[in-house]
């Protein structure tokens, strides 16, 4: 919850770009704005491609790609740039390939 806010605060200019310089900011500059968080229910291992991960409230994450992490129970952002519509997903501060199913 600290990482969300802290983004959108960048997002916002509520803090100084200056003071939180990560990833997160590239991303607000890029357009892209937090539309929605969950949780993966469970341990997270990465994605493989067709890879099914259940998430915390009911939809699956299918990977697209691959790309090795391991946490338990990581927050998903799913993220929305405000010019192209084009969606993010960042597990456990990395971003994945994959689209979300009911």
């Amino acid at each position: 919850m600290k990482r969300l806010l802290v983004a959108v605060a960048v997002c916002f200019g509520i803090l100084p770009a200056a003071s939180y310089a990560s990833d997160w900011e590239e991303l607000c500059k890029d357009g892209y704005a937090v539309i929605g968080t969950t949780e993966v229910n469970g341990t997270f291992d990465g994605c493989t491609y067709g890879k099914n991960i259940p998430l915390m409230n009911g939809i699956t994450f299918k990977c697209s790609g691959y790309s090795y992490s391991y946490a338990y129970q990581p927050t998903l952002y799913v993220l929305k740039n405000i010019k192209t519509g084009s969606l993010k997903y960042i597990i456990d501060d990395e971003e994945f390939e994959g689209e979300l199913y009911r």
